[in-house]
């Protein structure tokens, strides 16, 4: 376990996003204040109340998922069952019968469900340490599939999920990473004040924040895998710090990144955060930031937090990404 864990950190996985998120709750957890109040809540876990970690994973326990990937996200969950991480997936028909007889036991300790009539649902769970496995949280029944169309129509697969997570998401921010992310503790410390860019302590209106999204800087720690990890980074730079920088002192930034931190309510209310119809729309994420601009609302760029990033140091994977990232770029200054 030891080695897998150690060269997850040194690749692009999920283990490295999400033990990097983990960090936030951790930075938080040695200040005497947080110390203090969880003093009171000896049943809760050391900053659950103030941060939490969602990782979304549409084919947990299905058909069209992985037994090993499954197997190692259980392993995850078991090893960080002291922190505030929980697991969000899309249970419909192909799900294990395991994961169905447990929704359904749950719902029907709630009372006023009649087993059998639910057809798909998005469900969140944590890990139990006394019975040593999933425990059902919240449960969303739906009355339409996570991903609708079919073929190459079929809505993507990335966008969905985010939606998936987000409807689980109780916090004020909320910042949607791809698992080719990760970050340190020393980035941790600094979020608590980042986040008060939205709302300064000395702001006396408090239902309107200054901004809606806040974009900071990447550093693309594959840049050091040959030539085209340095391309793959230099491109990355200049697309994501140095124009998004000269953007937001304009005032014509619009929010392009999965690390942007966004108003949870807000994004919420107004659409989510990606639009996922396929084909059509090459960046589905860049769709908030058209929503931001066109109500109004602030989406500016930091320098002060910066978070790891990587990118396929490979030919093929370089070609598609720069063609995106062009294609992006015409998409906002065709609209901008």
């Amino acid at each position: 376990v030891e080695i897998r864990l150690w060269t997850a950190m040194r690749m692009q996985s999920v283990a490295k996003t999400v033990i990097g998120a983990l960090q936030y709750g951790r930075a938080l957890a040695s200040l005497p204040k947080i110390k203090q109040w969880y003093a009171q809540f000896p049943d809760k876990r050391i900053a659950e109340d103030h941060v939490e970690v969602i990782l979304a994973h549409q084919t947990y326990g299905h058909s069209e998922g992985s037994e090993k990937n499954d197997e190692a996200v259980q392993l995850l969950l078991e090893k960080y069952a002291d922190d505030a991480v929980y697991l969000v997936f899309d249970l419909k028909k192909g799900s294990s019968q395991e994961l169905w007889t447990m929704v359904e036991d749950f719902l029907t300790e709630k009372g006023g469900f009649s087993r059998g009539v639910m057809e798909q649902a998005s469900v969140k769970c944590k890990w139990d340490k006394a019975i040593r496995g999933l425990r059902v949280l919240e449960v969303l029944p739906r009355r339409f599939q996570l991903r609708l169309g079919q073929g190459d129509y079929k809505t993507q697969g990335k966008a969905c999920n985010q939606l998936n997570g987000l409807r689980f998401a109780t916090g004020h921010y909320v910042q949607a990473l791809d698992c080719n992310m990760g970050t340190f503790i020393g980035e941790g410390f600094k979020v608590p004040y980042v986040l008060r860019m939205f709302m300064p302590l000395d702001k006396e209106d408090r239902t309107a924040p200054k901004c809606r999204y806040l974009g900071f800087r990447e550093y693309i720690y594959t840049g050091r895998e040959g030539t085209v990890g340095q391309c793959h980074a230099a491109a990355e730079w200049t697309f994501g710090t140095i124009n998004q920088r000269f953007l937001s002192g304009m005032g014509t930034r619009m929010h392009y990144g999965h690390p942007d931190f966004l108003d949870g309510f807000w994004a919420r209310n107004r659409g989510g955060m990606s639009k996922s119809s396929p084909v059509v729309n090459l960046s589905e994420d860049i769709f908030a930031g058209y929503n931001v601009r066109m109500r109004e609302e602030g989406s500016p760029h930091i320098d002060f937090l910066e978070f790891e990033k990587g990118r396929e140091a490979t030919f093929n994977a370089a070609s598609n990404f720069f063609s995106k990232i062009s294609g992006g770029s015409i998409s906002v200054i065709r609209s901008r």
